[in-house]
Formats: structure tokens, sequence, C-alpha cells
């Protein structure tokens, strides 16, 4: 990768091509995007080559072309050291995330918000009122990831109450967020609250039910009574 780190990055998406995973993954995946069919422990490899090489150079020259380049392209902004540097990557990574798995994959690998948590609470708060919801979905998930502790849940819980969006993937991803809250805090006050639509509410708890970190009592508890506060 040493002449264009790029072209060379391109080249081998296409070489790690695996037709049956795209067969796979596009039952999955929605996205406007062309698809090549490359796993993500792959392009995790990938990227990690390019961090070696030169991922100044790289980001310079994406042009987000595939769903898998896309992908690259948030593990490499997410390899950054210095939040200021990364930060304007990231705004325009927003702009191309348009399914959950790009947005569940960078999110999960955007650790440097850990460094930086007040800063970017603060941009999470306007992302989760963007008229588009995958902004709103990247929001959520950066929530669920760096933000379930004792210092935020409190903000966090207070921030659900803004969103105001339908999508079916934003919903999912609140779901999915109170059920990482019902796991370590059951007690919150937050499940005593009416706030949530019966469509999340019914997600929530399907995915409080599939859970291996919820006993089987409790399990039984919410299927009985259908109520978590």
């Amino acid at each position: 990768m040493k002449n264009n780190v790029y072209q060379q990055a391109m080249l081998e998406i296409k070489k790690q091509q695996d037709l049956k995973y795209l067969a796979f993954n596009k039952k999955l995946v929605q996205t406007k995007y062309e698809m090549i069919g490359v796993r993500i422990p792959i392009l995790t490899k990938i990227a990690k080559e390019i961090v070696k090489v030169s991922p100044y150079s790289y980001l310079e020259q994406v042009k987000y072309q595939t769903h898998e380049e896309i992908l690259l392209n948030g593990l490499v902004i997410a390899s950054i050291k210095e939040e200021e540097d990364a930060y304007p990557y990231f705004i325009e990574y927003l702009n191309h995330i348009d399914n959950w798995a790009t947005c569940d994959t960078f999110c999960s690998h955007y650790h440097m918000i850990k460094k930086h948590r007040p800063l970017y609470l603060t941009r999470i708060e306007k992302m989760l009122r963007d008229d588009n919801p995958y902004i709103v979905r990247v929001g959520i998930v950066l929530l669920l990831n760096y933000y379930v502790n004792d210092e935020y849940i409190n903000q966090v819980a207070s921030l659900l109450k803004t969103i105001e969006s339908s999508h079916y993937y934003v919903k999912m991803a609140l779901a999915w967020l109170m059920c990482e809250i019902y796991i370590h805090y059951p007690k919150h006050d937050i499940f005593k609250k009416k706030f949530l639509d019966q469509e999340v509410k019914n997600l929530m708890i399907r995915k409080i039910l599939d859970s291996n970190r919820i006993s089987q009592e409790e399990k039984q508890k919410i299927r009985t009574t259908k109520n978590l506060g």
C-alpha cells in the first residue's frame, strides 16, 4: 500500500470478495451503495494496514462508492488518535451512513469518545434532533456504547425523551439502548415513565427477553406483568 494507499485498499477489497457472504448480507442490509461482499474482520485488517502506512493519505482520496469502502473509511476514521483531527472526518462520515450495519460498526469502533464524553454528549444531543434518521441512530448507538454508566445514565434518560423520529431503525436502536439500560439499571425511573410508544416498548421487551444477561426469573416476571416499572 505504500505507493497509493487508497487504490491498493480498493484492490484488496475486490480481491477479498465472498459471493456467498454477499448474497447473505444483501438480505440483512439495505443500502443505496454497491455491495461487494467482504466481512468486517477482513475490513478491520485492511484498516489496520492503512493506519500503519498513512491514514490521512487514504482519507484524502476516499470516494464513498461502495458499502465496503464506507465501512472501511469509518474504521480508519475511528483509528485517528487526536480528536480534533478526527472530528471533521466524523462529520463528513455521518452523511454517508444509510443503514444500520454501517452505523453500528462505526459507533462500536469510535473509542475516542471515552476520553471526550462531555464534548460528544453535546454533539449527540444535536444529532438526536437531526432530520436524517441514521444520524439520529448514530447518536443513540453512541449513547449505548459509551454513556450507560453511573455518571451519565440520568442525562441519557433525559435525552431519550427528546427523540421524535418514527423511523424503524431509530426505534430499533432506541429499544436496544433501553434494553441495555434495563440490564444495568433495572430500577431506573425511566421505566416508570410512559414516553415510549407501544412499538418501541414491544421491541425493547423482546430484546430483554432475548438477552442472556437477564435471569430467567426476571424474564418470567416481565412475560407475566408486561411491565418493567
